[in-house]
């Protein structure tokens, strides 16, 4: 008698319907991975034509079936996409517990391993972004922060979207930004280590554009218009908590914003 062959093949018809099944294993699927080094971005076009432009110390991950049953893309980092419009296959964006899914649309993402945020920028179109508990709908020129230790979403609604993502352009720019998102940026382009000696003031807020891209000269700028003072020692930078200005401060922003 012969040998059986290692691979079987059976034959089965039901109906019209006709099922093959076989021992043989899947081929297991196979990855492409590109990254942005420190202090450097880094752009790519997918296969279906969307457009992703990778912040420094960022990683993107996606199958060699893309664009065929599915788009999806793994994202460690930050990155800028626009997306190509394709109606019957969502884009979907993957950051740790938060997904982001789109049909055509243009957004951010930004997932940093060191942050405690997870935040997604809208500029066009609409987004949907997902936890294994929630989801928002987004529209243009509206930010959604995760916090990963509350594992919670929350909605900002931003006067311009782009002030958000000034990256692109080599500018530092933010709008309500929390400082330790502030912080965790120009600790990147400028390749400098920068410690809070009081966790307390990592949740204050920023808006604005700084011009001069000096680090002494942001610093100081930080410590004008906040109760914050740094000192620097070698290649360290430690930010203090002024408590006794915190008053001066918040009447200062009471009256702007009247």
């Amino acid at each position: 008698m012969k040998t059986a062959a290692a691979a079987v093949l059976i034959l089965l018809t039901v109906g019209n319907v006709v099922l093959y099944l076989s021992d043989r294993k899947p081929a297991k699927a196979q990855y492409a991975e590109i990254g942005a080094l420190r202090g450097q971005k880094a752009s790519l076009t997918l296969p279906d034509g969307t457009r992703v432009t990778l912040n420094s110390e960022s990683t993107l991950k996606y199958s060699t079936a893309y664009n065929q049953s599915e788009r999806t893309v793994e994202l460690v980092g930050e990155a800028f996409f626009e997306v190509a419009k394709n109606q019957k296959i969502p884009f979907m964006v993957k950051a740790g517990n938060l997904a982001v899914e789109a049909k055509g649309t243009a957004f951010n993402v930004k997932a940093y391993p060191d942050e405690n945020y997870i935040s997604t920028t809208l500029t066009e179109g609409i987004v949907e972004v997902k936890t294994p508990e929630e989801m928002i709908a987004m529209r243009p020129n509206e930010r959604v922060e995760y916090d990963k230790s509350g594992n919670k979403l929350k909605k900002l609604t931003l006067t311009d979207a782009t002030g958000s993502i000034g990256w692109l352009h080599d500018e530092l720019s933010f709008e309500n930004a929390t400082l330790e998102e502030v912080v965790a940026s120009f600790s990147r382009i400028y390749n400098v280590d920068i410690r809070f000696a009081s966790e307390s003031i990592k949740e204050q807020r920023f808006t604005g554009k700084i011009n001069n891209n000096s680090l002494l000269s942001v610093l100081r700028i930080i410590s004008l218009t906040s109760p914050i003072r740094f000192e620097q020692k070698d290649s360290v930078v430690i930010l203090y908590d002024v408590p006794s200005e915190n008053k001066l401060f918040q009447q200062n922003n009471k009256q702007k914003l009247n």
